[in-house]
């Protein structure tokens, strides 16, 4: 037993040092500092292009269409289109505003058919040459 105890007392200079073991074939080298893939830093955006003129038309081409003619309601969605894919948000309204007075003035143009033809047509006679 005292043996025992001699030896768990051994300093441990007296004990050899291990030398880290070099990687073999079945170990992969450790990696000295994990590398994240870098991506590309894109570029912004680049701003929308000057729509002005388009919202301006298209708005006037909807209010047109309840008050004239649907037929301007229908210019008025196609502008709101060219306006939405230039990149500009507000051609979301000119579709949406186009389209209520396109159904608006298909609407009025239908009444105001009935009423004039029920006005001026009562009493009128077929054409005879």
């Amino acid at each position: 037993m005292e043996e025992e105890k001699e030896q768990s007392q051994e300093s441990p200079e007296e004990k050899p040092e291990e030398q880290p073991a070099e990687p073999t074939a079945e170990q992969p080298p450790a990696p000295e500092a994990a590398q994240l893939p870098v991506e590309p830093v894109q570029p912004p955006p680049p701003p929308p292009e000057d729509t002005t003129v388009y919202v301006i038309l298209g708005f006037v081409c909807a209010a047109l269409g309840v008050l004239c003619c649907p037929i301007f309601s229908i210019v008025g969605i196609v502008l709101g289109m060219i306006v939405n894919r230039k990149g500009n948000p507000i051609g979301t309204w000119i579709l949406v505003a186009s389209a209520a007075t396109l159904l608006i003035g298909i609407i009025f143009s239908a009444i105001g058919s009935m009423v004039w033809w029920k006005t001026f047509m009562r009493g009128a006679q077929p054409w005879r040459p």
